[in-house]
């Protein structure tokens, strides 16, 4: 929500050639958290803003008359703007300049043409595994993954020739010269436009180019060789960009871009050591040294999914059979608005993560099928999913897959793996492959009713092959370059690829008929979509092979997922668990199991809240390894490996809240009971480090503990009170000899 400025102070500055006046917010709050800001640092915020207008030349200042002049005679609208105040991670305060540029005329940014190319989670998992692959093992530790952040990227991209934009600065900007409001007349693009991001890209993409790089058949992926036939890869997502290739060769294009923006490397992966980098909100880390390259999403976004449901879930490993619980509602009775927005937020949160974690893709894309108009047994579904979820925490996807050799033998082979259900609500899914590396999964209804299983398993096919050849052309343009342009040196010459497709089905029937030539005739309605089949297998460039499904991982993609098709495709997809949360997991397992026998409700909060706890211990301290020894029935916890470390997993409290201080002596015993999760306490320290101070920003009312929460990782003794009632099962769970880092009373 917008800040009043009403009643703050004043002070002088001047933008873009015009001496302004330039008022406080009297109150002024951090929009993402809520936080206070001091005045003085958000004083200085804003004359940098300021000052980086006029430095990069964004556009040229222009009173109130002169900008209602100008727009009426251009016949352009006048673009309002507005501050946006945040407090970053590390205790800075930013302040934006950001215009108000909204939707008009009810069209879509494609539309009225400001789309920007953006990449995809399939385009970074095939640079990473290119990388992994083929850069890795020609360059030996002398190659790198780095991940860099362009500040203030928009005010470098210049609008095109004859584009004019006018924007008017807040209220609380005025002309020193007449008191009244000023503008901009701009040269180049500003936050909040909505063209801005199309601008940027032309401009980095006119820069890439101008140094040397090509581009591939993604707008978003750059390629260049060196004289030493290197091959370097870079990824862009706005300002965002991931790049991989030799480290000194890394190295001169972020000095060539660093001549002309601002630009901060954010991470780094270098040859086979241990490091970890942030990428599009998902974790790429090599967590020893000579281990596999991982990519997956923090356990912290769990919490968030489970805290958004409001939900106390009940950990399962068995995936749900949505079919059954939905079958089951006679009547559609729909959900309270309330609830209903609730169900999509979920959702929308939970599709995020599907993108990475192929197990959950079938009940994300059947839970979909209600997003519009969601039912009571749709909600009833989503539980039992998320349920299911809390199994999948801390599994991440290594390149390439530790146990699967689809398309491991051959450089220019990519094999896909698909299958389709039949019934009213067929469903198609698959998985595609190359060189060992897991690179898409879908999951997707068939859109018209089928009227033989063939019929559904030859949607799959097309779809497979659809996915499987913009998938090859994507990877032979980053081993090879696109094709030569034309004579007119203009388009790129039309090739079919070389790339062969390898389709493996479930399917006898579906396989037959797409070797055939032409189709029988009771099959005649399948003509156009056989078409396609038919025309890539006769000349060797498609290849469909005979799978029996009880081998096939695609089958847990279109119907409920059994252990065994649930493991196959686990494994197919490369997803192994993270040895910090396998570590942790195995440890507080142990440690509970040695307890007195308690509930199945109490084990579940025991798990949950010494899960965390060891979680935050282990980020905070950055404890590469843990260790467990039986001592007199106690279990030990050794941190072997304490490194100088700022990266931490955020403590995030479970979104059931465990039971409240104060429980009436009338309530069975036999449940913990016990004031609030696991309150963090050490000895003072010199500074916090960087992402608590994000953590502290999330969560407002954790700010009440900034003074205590030093947790530094140079070895400074952690001690944890756990309040719970006395005499019950986690009362003696903290009783244990060896766990001195409790203390009961």
């Amino acid at each position: 929500m917008e800040q009043s400025f009403a009643g703050g102070d004043w002070f002088e500055s001047s933008v873009c050639g015009i001496d302004v006046w330039q008022q406080l917010p009297q109150n002024p709050k951090c929009e993402s958290t809520g936080l206070a800001l001091k005045t003085e640092p958000l004083r200085e915020a804003i004359q940098k803003e300021f000052d980086q207008l006029t430095e990069l030349k964004v556009g040229a200042g222009l009173g109130e008359t002169q900008l209602n002049l100008v727009s009426k005679q251009l016949g352009v609208r006048i673009i309002p703007c507005r501050w946006v105040l945040t407090l970053k991670g590390d205790g800075r305060t930013r302040a934006r300049l950001v215009c108000k540029d909204f939707k008009h005329l009810g069209q879509s940014a494609l539309k009225e043409g400001h789309y920007s190319p953006t990449s995809t989670i399939e385009s970074l998992r095939a640079v990473l595994a290119v990388a992994e692959i083929n850069i890795r093992p020609k360059c030996g530790e002398q190659w790198a993954i780095i991940s860099l952040d362009v500040s203030n990227a928009f005010m470098y991209a210049s609008l095109r020739r004859g584009e004019r934009i006018l924007v008017s600065l807040p209220g609380s900007t005025r002309s020193r010269k007449d008191n009244r409001k000023v503008g901009l007349d701009l040269f180049k693009a500003l936050n909040g436009l909505r063209r801005a991001p199309l601008l940027w890209y032309l401009e980095i993409r006119g820069t890439l180019v101008e140094i040397g790089w090509n581009e591939t058949a993604d707008p978003a992926v750059f390629r260049k060789v060196d004289k030493w036939g290197r091959l370097q890869l870079m990824l862009l997502y706005v300002d965002d960009t991931i790049m991989v290739g030799p480290l000194d060769a890394c190295m001169e294009v972020v000095n060539a871009l660093g001549a002309r923006y601002t630009i901060k490397e954010t991470g780094r992966i270098q040859g086979t050591q241990k490091g970890q980098l942030e990428f599009l909100g998902r974790l790429i880390t090599r967590d020893w040294n000579g281990g596999p390259l991982r990519m997956g999403v923090a356990d912290s976004y769990y919490d968030e999914i489970e805290r958004a449901s409001g939900l106390s879930l009940t950990l399962t490993s068995k995936v749900p059979d949505l079919t059954r619980i939905v079958e089951e509602e006679k009547d559609q009775v729909l959900l309270e608005r309330s609830k209903a927005q609730v169900y999509r937020t979920v959702l929308g949160k939970m599709s995020w993560l599907a993108i990475s974690l192929p197990t959950i893709l079938y009940c994300t894309s059947w839970l979909s099928c209600y997003q519009s108009k969601p039912t009571e047994r749709a909600w009833a579904a989503l539980i039992a999913v998320l349920n299911f979820l809390k199994s999948q925490r801390g599994f991440r996807q290594s390149f390439p897959c530790g146990n699967c050799d689809l398309g491991s033998f051959d450089d220019w082979k990519v094999t896909g793996t698909v299958d389709a259900s039949w019934s009213l609500r067929s469903v198609m899914g698959g998985y595609l492959h190359w060189k060992g590396c897991f690179l898409k999964g879908w999951s997707r209804r068939i859109p018209v009713p089928c009227l033989s299983w063939a019929e559904a398993e030859l949607f799959t096919l097309v779809e497979g092959l659809k996915e499987a050849v913009g998938m090859s052309m994507l990877l032979e343009s980053m081993l090879q370059g696109l094709p030569p342009k034309d004579d007119y040196v203009f388009f790129y010459q039309t090739t079919e690829g070389s790339f062969q497709i390898v389709l493996r089905t479930d399917s006898q029937a579906a396989k037959q008929i797409s070797m055939m030539h032409g189709l029988l005739p009771r099959v005649r309605h399948l003509e156009f979509r056989v078409a396609v089949l038919q025309l890539y297998t006769p000349s060797g460039r498609l290849e469909i092979e005979f799978v029996p499904g009880s081998l096939s991982g695609s089958d847990a993609l279109t119907k409920p997922g059994d252990p065994v098709h649930q493991g196959i495709l686990t494994q197919e997809c490369g997803l192994e668990m993270a040895e910090s949360s396998m570590a942790v997991n195995s440890f507080v397992q142990k440690l509970v199991e040695e307890t007195t026998p308690m509930s199945s409700q109490n084990r579940r909060r025991v798990l949950e809240v010494v899960g965390n706890f060891i979680r935050v211990l282990s980020g905070t301290m950055g404890v590469d390894r843990w260790s467990l020894a039986l001592r007199d029935s106690a279990f030990h916890l050794d941190l072997e490996t304490v490194r100088n470390s700022e990266v931490l997993e955020c403590f995030e409290s479970p979104a059931c809240e465990p039971a409240v201080p104060g429980v009436e002596g009338e309530k069975s015993g036999r449940h913990v009971s016990f004031a609030e999760l696991p309150e963090i306490r050490t000895f003072p320290s010199k500074s916090i480090p960087r992402r608590w101070n994000t953590l502290l920003g999330r969560y407002p009312h954790l700010e009440v503990f900034r003074e205590q929460i030093a947790l530094v990782a140079s070895g400074v003794p952690v001690f944890v009170e756990l309040c719970c009632r006395k005499g019950s099962c986690f009362s003696q769970l903290v009783r244990q000899k060896s766990m001195g880092m409790f203390q009961y009373r």
